[in-house]
């Protein structure tokens, strides 16, 4: 009994949280055991305990040693792009993110940055092509939500003009998006030009059968009363085709 209660108060002694062995220590900083006891200090806390059977165990300081590593190792490099990801999101400059943080380049930044946004189906338009661009749109482009309005609205006007050029041409007509979507529908998907509309309407034309036959018109008019000793045309024309000889008869 004596020794179990032993035990049990020698582990509750350091947190091991807080402390971590001397050679896990090691490990992570790539050193000696040795040396872990040389770099014992207040900035590199070291602490010692014994176990049940009564050997020294030396234990370091968790935060210390990632202090340590980070001063002579650098972040991973899981660890850094998730820092530089947090830090932009949150609306730091790269400028400001390189003097906060040691080890933190700018190439750093652009690398993580640039490979983020291609990742997520995005583009990074650089300086020079960002001047270009306000040079024609507008300088309140400053980021892809502008961009994208102004781009909309310039493709909004080519369309309006385009249709009121179309319709100034005689016998031609334009079919623009709703309309060639819901012919696509009503038709099928290889509609996509003027003779593939023109060979499926053709074969509905078709498939529906002949055409019916035109109604004759009766016309409405009163007939008109002929003068006296008048003969038509067509009376004239028959009465000269007629023999002589049906004449001397009568």
């Amino acid at each position: 009994m004596p020794g179990k209660k032993r035990t049990k108060i020698l582990q509750n002694k350091l947190d091991p949280a807080v402390w971590i062995p001397r050679k896990e220590a090691a490990r992570i900083l790539y050193i000696s055991l040795p040396t872990v006891l040389r770099l014992a200090g207040p900035s590199f806390r070291i602490a010692w305990t014994r176990d049940p059977s009564g050997r020294k165990l030396c234990f370091v300081n968790a935060a210390d040693v990632e202090r340590v590593r980070l001063e002579r190792l650098g972040p991973k490099m899981d660890e850094l792009e998730r820092l530089v990801l947090s830090q932009l999101a949150s609306g730091k400059t790269p400028n400001e993110i390189v003097c906060a943080h040691r080890h933190v380049t700018l190439e750093d930044i652009q690398r993580i940055r640039d490979l983020s946004v291609h990742m997520c189906g995005g583009f990074i338009v650089n300086p020079p092509e960002a001047t270009e661009v306000r040079k024609y749109l507008d300088e309140s482009v400053v980021d892809g939500i502008s961009l994208a309005q102004h781009v909309r609205a310039i493709v909004e006007r080519m369309d309006k003009l385009a249709r009121a050029r179309d319709a100034e041409v005689p016998g031609v007509f334009v079919v623009h998006r709703r309309g060639a979507e819901e012919l696509r529908r009503l038709l099928g998907e290889n509609v996509v030009d003027e003779k593939s509309l023109l060979e499926r309407v053709r074969a509905l034309v078709e498939r529906a059968g002949t055409p019916v036959a035109p109604v004759p018109t009766v016309s409405t008019d009163p007939p008109t009363e002929r003068p006296s000793g008048v003969v038509p045309a067509a009376d004239a024309s028959k009465a000269e085709e007629e023999p002589p000889s049906s004449k001397h008869s009568s």
